[in-house]
């Protein structure tokens, strides 16, 4: 019992020095507890905890995660690849912080600004566009945004 205790305290003493750095999924808490060498039960019972502290939530963490890909012009189906793979959020999940923290014209502005950036290095307007199939937008999506002033 009070081995337990024990492990429990040094396991939340962890996630919380892990959750200093950045949000996490409740999946790569779980692991990194695990690989620590804590008990499943013990794992258990410090993310219900940290859940119940509002300290490890799937659906922040993906939203948090989608809005930092922005800038890094990563499209909803990259993103949500991602959030699955590496992190495993469920997808239900995903799909609902890419349609609440998903913001369409920021990426616009973006895409109009990176292509104005690729012509300048003497990119064609057809290299432009494939550039941004590439990374998973929409061709149509693309054209329009390239098309529009502003």
């Amino acid at each position: 019992m009070k081995r337990t205790k024990l492990d429990k305290q040094a396991a939340l003493n962890l996630a919380y020095r892990l959750l200093i750095y950045r949000l996490r999924s409740r999946w790569e808490l779980e692991n990194r507890l695990k690989s620590k060498g804590f008990p499943s039960d013990v794992v258990r019972d410090v993310i219900d905890e940290l859940q119940r502290q509002g300290l490890v939530d799937d659906l922040e963490f993906a939203k948090q995660f989608v809005i930092s890909g922005i800038s890094k012009l990563k499209s909803p189906p990259r993103l949500k690849a991602e959030l699955i793979r590496k992190f495993r959020v469920p997808s239900e999940t995903v799909d609902k912080a890419i349609d609440e923290a998903f913001d369409w014209d920021e990426v616009a502005k973006l895409i109009k600004r990176k292509a104005q950036r690729l012509e300048k290095m003497g990119y064609t307007r057809r290299k432009i566009v494939g550039y941004f199939v590439r990374k998973g937008f929409d061709v149509d999506f693309v054209r329009d945004v390239l098309e529009t002033d502003g």
